[in-house]
């Protein structure tokens, strides 16, 4: 959702996406599902109904899952977030209690997208930040630096607003996410690029110079959003 700490960030309200499964001589109606899923077990879950074999994709098949609602395939997921109007190099690891999000371009404010930035929340949102109202949550968005790692009990904080990083007793799950996170960028080839991308917008919501012809173009074939009316 193009909101404040939503869309373009790695904590749940960014990256969950419900996923809804119509199956009726293998799903149970009505049931919930709440084991981990990821985007990448949606194709092999379908060729393994469709009894295709394959051996070369990185997902796993949900399939015990949708026969089971108490069946899990996953200890956890993983997620990024590269280039989106603003530049940033951002990985993260969930499982069922803790989230590690890793800010690799920590010197930048986490900030939001320019949909968000172009609504009339984001101008409620700029003028409670002007009078000092907003909460530390919320100021977070205007911090820079951020914190490189940051670190989430979902069990007791589910919306990811208290970073418990330097807490020594999470100290047991931080390490084992770091190696879950470490392990995975080096199965994928994950690499940083050898120089950042300049950003798309100015902070305020207007195209740089090296974007505006784009911009442009995208405004001419009538592609102007309505974003203003939320």
């Amino acid at each position: 959702m193009p909101f404040p700490r939503a869309k373009t960030t790695l904590y749940d309200s960014g990256i969950h996406t419900p996923l809804i499964v119509r199956y009726p001589s293998l799903v149970e109606p009505g049931s919930v599902q709440k084991g981990l899923a990821s985007t990448i077990d949606v194709a092999p879950t379908i060729l393994e109904l469709a009894r295709v074999e394959q051996a070369t994709m990185q997902g796993r098949s949900l399939t015990p899952m949708l026969k089971d609602s108490t069946a899990t395939v996953r200890e956890a997921i993983f997620a990024e977030a590269d280039w989106h109007d603003f530049e940033q190099f951002t990985r993260a690891v969930r499982t069922e209690r803790f989230l590690l999000v890793r800010n690799y371009y920590w010197d930048k404010p986490l900030w939001n997208s320019v949909d968000s930035i172009n609504a009339l929340t984001w101008k409620g949102f700029m003028e409670m930040h002007d009078a000092g109202k907003l909460t530390p949550a919320q100021r977070f968005l205007f911090v820079e630096p951020r914190p490189f790692e940051e670190l989430y009990d979902l069990e007791a904080d589910p919306y990811s607003l208290h970073n418990v990083v330097d807490d020594r007793k999470h100290r047991p799950a931080l390490y084992a996410l770091r190696t879950m996170l470490d392990n995975w960028r080096v199965e994928t080839d994950d690499r940083m690029p050898p120089e950042r991308r300049p950003d798309g917008w100015t902070r305020d919501g207007r195209p740089l110079p090296h974007n505006q012809p784009w911009y442009d173009r995208y405004i001419k074939a009538g592609g102007k959003s309505s974003f203003e009316k939320f």
